[in-house]
């Protein structure tokens, strides 16, 4: 089996030959991703605008990260003059596309980006508003995730029009290290209608959905995937609970299973690591799939590209014994893989 073909399976709970794995940072693995071009616009030395007109300023320090400084919806009434970005500019995919031709030949699964249905529109409406908005303004709010909602549709038409996308990502976290940020019903009378509707549109061309998102969000996995979720991916698996987590939805929805990125893989322990990794496995995994081993961020936490490749390797190494402890067929690793970049 190709890589495209062991993630199929693995996603779809039909026997995979191996665990699929994927390092994001390292773009190493069975899986890679494609993107549009999003414009960046600098402004001035700390700070860059949007395509969505937000400003977002560097901060200084070891790591540099950006921060959203504006609003271009905070008061309600600039809603109906807002420009919405377009998706159709001529070129948006032109790299998409180029990477697409580059790999044709690497027979890997591919994913292709859109954007945050929830953070990008609270990036518009400022994190208080959208919060407040959802019990005080719902109507108003809902308006801003249907033109989130149009962007990315549009999107998926652009890449349909592309060759070799197999599956489409996009984040949104959505709790903190407690419980989520809506209630299950309030996220069914507000979001969920709008995660159908674009699942719903994915399938359509044939695509799986994979969801990244942070937080401790046990209760709404549930309705993700009602909504039709064919991959989550959690980086935070110690604050879930990784025995709940299995409990609850192993064997139901496929797991793309990071390392966990605040407790474990920052240690760089290569015995806490493997300890973590043979949890989620025993967990997570089911013998007939369902689970995509991911070691995820790199210096951005302040781990280095070997302490990744040598987290990496310890993952498989895992994933190879607990394939051999349950029904996988042929389950082999290479032994010459080179595990950095």
């Amino acid at each position: 089996m190709d890589s495209y073909e062991i993630v199929k399976r693995a996603i779809t709970f039909e026997n995979p030959e191996r665990m699929p794995y994927w390092c994001h940072y390292l773009d190493f693995g069975d899986i890679t991703a494609v993107n549009y071009d999003m414009p960046i616009t600098r402004i001035s030395d700390t700070e860059s605008i949007d395509e969505w007109g937000c400003i977002w300023k560097t901060l200084g320090g070891k790591d540099v990260v950006f921060e959203p400084i504006n609003q271009p919806i905070a008061d309600l009434g600039m809603l109906s003059k807002y420009c919405w970005p377009s998706p159709d500019v001529a070129g948006k995919f032109d790299d998409a596309k180029k990477k697409l031709e580059r790999i044709k030949g690497d027979r890997k699964f591919v994913y292709g980006c859109i954007d945050s249905l929830f953070a990008r529109s609270m990036f518009l409406r400022g994190w208080e508003n959208t919060m407040m908005d959802f019990c005080l303004n719902p109507e108003k709010l809902c308006e801003i995730f249907d033109g989130v909602l149009e962007y990315d549709l549009a999107c998926l038409g652009h890449y349909s029009k592309l060759n070799g996308i197999h599956g489409i990502l996009m984040p949104d976290d959505w709790g903190t290290q407690a419980q989520p940020f809506l209630s299950n019903d309030l996220f069914r009378k507000t979001m969920k209608p709008f995660y159908k509707k674009l699942f719903d549109k994915i399938h359509s061309y044939g695509w799986f959905v994979r969801l990244h998102s942070d937080g401790k969000i046990n209760d709404l996995i549930e309705e993700f995937i009602d909504c039709g979720l064919d991959v989550i991916e959690l980086e935070q698996p110690q604050a879930l609970g990784i025995e709940e987590i299995g409990r609850r939805y192993r064997g139901r929805i496929c797991f793309e299973a990071a390392i966990d990125i605040q407790r474990t893989l920052p240690t760089s322990d290569e015995a806490v690591i493997r300890e973590e990794a043979m949890q989620l496995l025993n967990n997570w995994a089911t013998p007939q799939g369902g689970f995509i081993a991911v070691v995820a961020h790199g210096p951005d936490i302040g781990v280095s590209e070997d302490d990744l490749s040598t987290a990496m390797k310890v993952y498989r190494d895992c994933s190879e014994e607990y394939c051999k402890k349950t029904t996988y067929r042929k389950y082999q690793i290479r032994k010459d893989v080179h595990y950095a970049k």
